[in-house]
């Protein structure tokens, strides 16, 4: 009886170790893959913003260009108060 206890908690000692072990590699790994996945994530964020912010500054820059070149733009149309 007591070597069966002994041998019974050995084993239950063994099984929760083992499965502590396997927990924390797929907790590991898991985490490894979220924060992979949100690099992933920030950097197309990233890339996103940076063409977003470029193509705001070419916009405002035509618009600059387009202020003081309108009147000129439009003569070269026709419709700039000829007649």
């Amino acid at each position: 009886m007591f070597l069966t206890s002994i041998m019974q908690s050995f084993l239950l000692q063994y099984y929760l170790h083992h499965c502590y072990l396997v927990g924390m590699k797929l907790k590991t790994a898991l985490l490894g893959l979220i924060y992979d996945k949100v690099s992933e994530g920030k950097q197309a964020g990233r890339q996103e913003g940076i063409k977003a912010r470029r193509k705001e500054e070419r916009r405002k820059a035509g618009e600059k260009e387009g202020g003081t070149n309108g009147s000129r733009g439009e003569g070269a149309r026709g419709g700039g108060g000829r007649d």
